[in-house]
């Protein structure tokens, strides 16, 4: 007769024992890397909700401007940051602001802001863009000397010959309107 055990006392061999922690160790180990990668997740996710933070150089600035997280920004969220970023620009002298604008990050940012300008124009209705008035109206006067006419002509020839055919399409509609609110 095999040996007898004692009543209510089961059979565990060593090898029961060690299959059995060997899973709680997994099990443990799978609920630590699935809460790590939730944590992960929602450190991005809370990184990508997160505004970026105010520019303290015009350095920053141009980074800040070129940033992903910059254009994910709606117009009004971008409203403080461009405020901060004219601030620092008004107070360059003009070799540096003459210097700034020509760059290339600058002319991208002019670029992008435009045609964020002009889709909205063009899903706007005739009532809306009648509403919008004359923009042109609320302009100071500009200085003498200033605004020939020569180099900007030459930007829009330029801009019509290597441009977007629609954006110079919806610009030209722009300009129409404003001419028409010009003349009343």
């Amino acid at each position: 007769m095999p040996d007898a055990q004692p009543p209510g006392r089961l059979s565990v061999s060593a090898h029961d024992v060690a299959g059995e922690r060997r899973t709680k160790r997994l099990k443990s180990l799978a609920i630590v890397a699935a809460g790590s990668i939730v944590l992960a997740a929602g450190a991005a996710g809370a990184r990508w909700l997160m505004p970026p933070p105010m520019p303290a150089t015009l350095a920053d600035a141009e980074a800040l401007v070129a940033s992903g997280r910059f254009q994910r920004l709606s117009s009004e969220q971008k409203r403080p940051y461009l405020d901060v970023i004219r601030e620092q620009f008004g107070s360059l002298d003009p070799e540096q602001r003459r210097a700034l604008r020509g760059s290339e990050a600058a002319r991208a940012a002019r670029g992008r802001e435009r045609s964020e300008r002009l889709a909205a124009f063009s899903v706007m209705t005739h009532a809306q863009r009648q509403a919008m008035g004359n923009p042109w109206a609320a302009r100071p006067e500009r200085p003498e000397g200033r605004g020939e006419r020569g180099p900007s002509r030459d930007r829009l020839s330029d801009r019509m010959q290597n441009g977007n055919a629609q954006d110079m399409a919806t610009i030209a509609e722009m300009v129409n309107q404003m001419r028409e609110h010009r003349g009343s």
